[in-house]
C-alpha cells in the first residue's frame, strides 16, 4: 500500500472455502506458516470478501 512499505498485500480466489482449506493443509504451506515469524513482525490478518454481482 502506498505510504506503507511494511505492510504487504496478498489477494487470492478461491472457489471453495473447502478448497483453500484443502491448500492449507499441503506440506508446503504447513512448511510456510512456520516460517512466517522469520519475516513478519505479527499474525496475519486475514479478511474474507464475498463476490457481489455488478448488476
Amino acid at each position: 500500500m502506498s505510504g506503507e512499505p511494511e505492510r504487504f498485500v496478498l489477494i487470492e480466489r478461491w472457489s471453495s472455502q473447502e478448497a483453500l482449506a484443502a491448500h492449507d493443509a499441503t506440506p508446503h504451506m504447513i512448511e510456510a506458516d512456520a516460517a512466517s515469524p522469520a519475516f513478519r513482525a505479527g499474525p496475519a490478518q486475514v479478511l474474507r470478501l464475498a463476490a457481489e454481482p455488478l448488476a
